[in-house]
């Protein structure tokens, strides 16, 4: 096998390839710009998963973390192969989770040299469970006979033989066993380091505290005083996290450092003090406290919420456009989590509507699920409708349609997406766009270096007129903007919404990217989707929110002029407090072109922005709220960068004078016809043969269109 076929730009030195490294002996070579070999790869894999059924494991107890990132990794490189993918980074992102739950590593730097080192500079420290996972890393820079085993359980080790040929450059991080402390009260870990120099073996004792935990009853009610779904984040003093993150069970999720409990539910937490952090959504206030958690019974968190903003008071409803429950970070159960394990992060994120997607990942366990009306754990205000988006599927190659609010899910299988978009609009309830359109960073000045998951196709399915919303604020904000104002210049009309691909993009919380409506009438399915069709929507990430009308009118309304006027437009924006947005810029867009601004220095209420605007000509009219001090903030999912640019933006309002389409600028349809010829370029060889002419002629009248366009603009 060549394990050259991984390169070094991986976030990770392929933690798999270096357990199988350390565990056979195989020789890890970075390469420096070679493509991954995906039959290398697997071979990787199935190695690996060989070596795990054939090594020395005394209890079962290790294996049950380390196959499920296998499985995961398995299904995900085959449906990443199955797109024709090159880089891998589902397969990849999988292979990190590895990384993400070590607790402390034994170094190794050569004869009678080792150390035991705390990780994340806290002391070492377990807690009581039947079934607590602690996932052991060792860092070996030579090589070492490993014996892994808990002194009060003798019979729970593991013990691997390395080849002395085994070399890196790098520390290499294996995984090498869970174990599983068991109860209560002092223990100790015992390591014996083998070295080839040495005679006698080494032995590193670490005495460890089995730590008890108490039931905690919890009592959380919303600003009426009715009990309500919230997310509590819980930590010691060393900052471990309760529930034990590798010990949760869904709804419980080991990648996030919240759970979601209602009143009357406990939580296990050790005697001392805790960190307390609450939260229910954007639209309430975070409420953060100490605990002193005695060692005795009766233990109770009361929480009162407290709202800074009530947008359902105004007609606005807030969703997630698209969730996944299998996939990605779900990797415990190949299937996934269910609806009923779904349902306490819909309500616990104050989410009215999550559009749950099934995609190719476990799609047929997934499809059992999909059906025309919310699924039945749905509340009257808190809407799960399971829906789809086409990736993992031949076409994926050319974008990953989201088909929203579907009866039937018999889409066709194309190795395009238009005959999938024809599909759609079989179907009139439902609302179609695309997932995630900008993965790379597009501008004027840079070439069409398309991501993998990059919506190459959307150009021309929306002038085709197949496509009705537009994915925003998950992926490279200013690259978003960017192709939605090329689209909107060309006269094309496009509703904004917010989808976080929890937990693939985002897995910090579902609605981290959300869709905020503006209904009419009673809240419902149909009016929710009412609202998208017509435009009245903004995207938000939850720090901010904004709203725009222009002369009375709301987004996605059409204001038609017999001649040029001056329009009198109001924006409204406003910050969370608490939150990392601090400051906002509240702007007012015309044809992507700032007319009016203000700096919202004061978290936690509306603030406006009224503005004459001169329209000479044709034009669309939007607000945005944007990251203060040129777009550089901290965020909890991204942390800092361009990512952090673009906090809410509305739908546009579309003004026509004297009859006459959008036609803002003539290097948008030049730059969307170049994008159109490149997209082609990359996509057509995955096109099947018996598909590709009508391919063709699809791509030729879409740039046909943009060409005319492109002769209509001043």
């Amino acid at each position: 096998m060549d394990t050259a076929a991984f390169p070094r730009s991986r976030p990770v030195l392929t933690a798999l390839a270096v357990l199988l490294l350390s565990i056979l002996g195989r020789r890890f070579l970075v390469a420096e710009e070679k493509p991954i070999d995906p039959a290398a790869l697997e071979q990787t894999l199935t190695q690996v998963r060989n070596t795990m059924n054939q090594a020395r494991f005394t209890q079962d107890s290790f294996l049950p973390g380390l196959r499920d990132i296998l499985n995961r990794a398995q299904a995900a490189l085959e449906m990443e192969r199955q797109a024709g993918g090159r880089s891998f980074t589902e397969t990849f992102k999988i292979l990190d989770e590895l990384d993400s739950v070590s607790s402390f590593v034994v170094r190794v730097d050569g004869p009678r040299a080792a150390q035991l080192e705390r990780g994340r500079a806290a002391p070492l420290r377990l807690y009581e469970s039947a079934s607590t996972p602690f996932l052991v890393s060792v860092y070996n820079r030579g090589h070492a006979d490993i014996q892994i085993q808990l002194a009060s359980n003798p019979e729970m080790r593991l013990e691997f033989r390395s080849s002395p040929s085994v070399t890196a450059k790098e520390i290499f991080k294996v995984a090498v066993g869970l174990l599983r402390p068991g109860r209560a009260g002092p223990q100790s870990l015992l390591l014996r380091l083998d070295l080839p120099e040495s005679d006698q073996p080494m032995p590193l004792e670490e005495k460890l505290e089995v730590m008890p935990l108490l039931p905690v009853a919890l009592s959380v009610q919303d600003e009426n005083g009715q009990p309500v779904w919230a997310a509590f984040e819980l930590r010691d003093p060393s900052g471990n996290l309760f529930p034990w993150c590798a010990d949760r069970q869904a709804p419980d999720l080991s990648f996030q450092p919240q759970v979601y409990r209602t009143e009357g539910q406990f939580v296990a937490l050790p005697p001392g003090r805790v960190h307390l952090k609450v939260t229910h959504g954007p639209e309430y206030r975070a409420i953060e406290r100490d605990l002193d958690i005695r060692d005795a019974a009766g233990n109770r968190i009361e929480v009162r919420l407290e709202r800074w903003i009530h947008l359902p008071g105004e007609g606005f409803y807030s969703g997630d456009t698209h969730v996944h429950a299998a996939g990605c970070r779900h990797f415990r159960d190949p299937n996934g989590i269910l609806p009923e394990q779904v349902c306490p992060h819909l309500l616990g994120e104050d989410l009215h509507v999550v559009h749950l997607l099934n995609y190719g990942v476990s799609f047929d366990f997934q499809k059992s699920f999909c059906e025309a009306t919310p699924n039945r754990v749905s509340q009257p205000l808190n809407l799960l409708k399971y829906d789809l988006e086409v990736s993992a599927f031949p076409s994926s190659h050319m974008g990953h349609p989201v088909l929203l609010n579907l009866s039937r899910f018999d889409f066709p299988r194309s190795s395009w997406n238009l005959p999938i978009f024809d599909w759609l609009k079989e179907q009139p309830q439902a609302l179609g766009g695309y997932a995630h359109p900008t993965f790379a960073h597009y501008a004027f000045d840079r070439p069409y270096d398309f991501g993998f998951i990059d919506a190459l196709e959307l150009p021309v399915d929306l002038i085709l007129g197949r496509v009705d919303t537009y994915e925003m604020l998950n992926q490279d904000r200013e690259s978003e903007l960017f192709l939605y104002y090329r689209l909107l210049n060309c006269g094309l009309r496009l509703t904004p919404v917010g989808g976080s691909d929890f937990p693939c993009i985002f897995d910090r919380r579902v609605g981290s990217a959300r869709a905020v409506a503006r209904l009419r009438g009673v809240f419902s399915l149909d009016a929710w989707m009412d609202a998208l069709r017509a435009g009245r929507t903004q995207a938000s990430d939850g720090q901010g929110f904004a709203w725009l009308t222009v002369e009375g009118s709301e987004p996605g309304s059409e204001i038609a002029l017999a001649k040029p006027v001056t329009l009198r437009a109001a924006a409204r924006g406003a910050v969370r407090p608490g939150g990392w947005l601090e400051e906002g810029r509240l702007q007012i867009v015309v044809n992507g072109e700032v007319a009016a601004e203000k700096v919202i220095t004061q978290p936690g209420s509306w603030q406006s922005l009224e503005a004459d605007l001169p329209i000479d000509r044709s034009a669309w009219i939007a607000a945005r709220l944007l990251y203060h001090r040129g777009g550089q903030a901290f965020s909890e999912e991204w942390g800092s960068g361009r990512f952090s640019f673009c906090s809410a933006h509305t739908g546009p309002l579309y003004v026509r004078v004297g009859g006459k389409p959008i036609r803002a600028a003539r290097r948008d349809p030049r730059w969307l016809i170049g994008w159109i010829d490149a997209a082609w370029k990359n996509g057509q060889e995955k096109i099947r043969p018996e598909e590709r002419d009508a391919a063709k002629a699809a791509f030729d009248e879409a740039r046909r269109r943009y060409q005319q366009i492109l002769e209509e603009c001043p």
